[in-house]
């Protein structure tokens, strides 16, 4: 909705702090740290945006990330499935040919 949750209008957190946004909780190092830390381990419902502002002759800020998306909220679901690839003859004349029988899960299908 385009408010600061940390370190806007002019204001910054020197000292750690804990933010929330809606269920979640976003925790931030505070900047009188050599390297500054925001992490979250909930889940975030909406969107959020970083920017990241330097100032002086400093070198360019070292940004680092990493998110995981959750796949599913239920668990994977798996069977097996009867109708694989077909393996190779048994023999050159009157052979057999079987089908190999693959685990598969349901959300490939």
């Amino acid at each position: 909705n385009g408010e600061f949750l940390l370190n806007g209008d002019f204001v910054v957190s020197m000292f750690k702090r804990e933010i929330k946004v809606g269920s979640a909780t976003i925790e931030y190092s505070g900047s009188d740290h050599s390297v500054e830390r925001i992490n979250c381990t909930d889940r975030l419902d909406q969107e959020i945006v970083l920017q990241v502002l330097s100032v002086g002759n400093l070198y360019n800020p070292d940004v680092r990330y990493t998110f995981n998306i959750p796949i599913e909220d239920k668990p994977q679901q798996f069977y097996w499935n009867p109708y694989g690839p077909w393996q190779a003859c048994s023999k050159l004349c009157h052979g057999e040919r079987k089908r190999k029988t693959v685990c598969t899960r349901e959300t490939d299908q």
